[in-house]
Parts: C-alpha cells; structure tokens; sequence
C-alpha cells in the first residue's frame, strides 16, 4: 500500500497534478464571476433594472472574481504557495452561486435557463477546486514546498519563520 503523499517533492516542478488543476479551475471560476459581473451590469444599462440597485450586485459578484484570481496566483507561488488564500477564494464564490442558482430556480428556469446553468457550473467548479485542495498530497507538498524555499533563504513577505511549530 502506498501512504498518502508518497513521492511529493517539493517545488513547483513537482507540483501535484491536483494543484495544477485547482490553479486552472481558479483562473476559469475568476474569467466566470467577471463575466457575470459583466453581464448584469450589460443588463442594468439594458434597462432590466436600477443602476443604483445593480451595480453594487455586479460588484457582489464580480469581486470574488478577482479574489479567485489572487488565489489561483498565490498558489502558483514560486517559493510560498498559499493553500489557504486559494481555499478562501472559492468559498465565497460558493456562497453567491447558491444564492443566485436558489434565485434563478425560484424565478423559473425558462425565464433564465443560461444564467441558471452558468451558475450550476461555477459551482461545481468551486467544488471542485475545494476537493483538489483538500487532498494530504497537496497539503504535504505545501508544507514541503515552504520547508524548503526556508532552507533555500527565501523569506516570507510577511517575515521570516522557523520551521519548528
């Protein structure tokens, strides 16, 4: 039987398949939430709704979106990959696809069948990368990753630490 995380290395040339992954699903949840933060805003100047009213809900959704973008590159990083911004990220984005499938679905999905299936993707998507993340290979290569970027001199922006808890 092999344990979980045999093999892991660190550095992001052994960067597990997981992360990779997680990084690209981040980069497509961020592409989404701007775009949908587009498109109610389109709507709004369209004459569906308030201006005052929507543009503060394209802020609502759009905002996560550049957080999913923070987070795919914090955990992109070359020396301190940061699981936990990454993982912060994806979960307010889950937190306004519910609302706005919830939403969508009470509305009546023939009045809206695109922006329901939209959202119904964008969360499993955010699911997913959850699940990626949450996996002991990808914490181990974390931690092992950060173990040596200390060992190598490279000093965290937010000061240096010791590798003894």
């Amino acid at each position: 039987m092999t344990q979980p995380g045999y093999g892991v290395r660190p550095g992001q040339a052994n960067r597990p398949s997981e992360v990779s992954i997680a990084i690209g699903l981040n980069y497509l949840l961020a592409l989404g939430m701007l775009v949908f933060g587009g498109v109610i805003l389109a709507a709004s100047v369209g004459g569906e709704g308030s201006l005052v009213v929507m543009i503060p809900i394209a802020v609502i959704v759009a905002g996560p979106g550049l957080l999913n973008l923070l987070g795919a590159l914090s955990l992109a990083h070359r020396d301190f990959p940061n699981l936990q911004q990454s993982q912060l990220a994806t979960a307010l984005p889950i937190l306004i696809c519910s609302i706005g499938l919830v939403r969508s679905l009470m509305r009546g999905v023939s009045v809206g069948l695109l922006p329901a299936l939209g959202t119904f993707a964008m969360l499993a998507v955010c699911v997913a990368v959850l699940v990626l993340l949450s996996r002991p290979r990808v914490r181990l290569w974390v931690r092992l990753t950060h173990e040596d970027s200390i060992r190598r001199g490279a000093v965290p922006r937010n000061g240096p630490r010791t590798m003894n808890p």
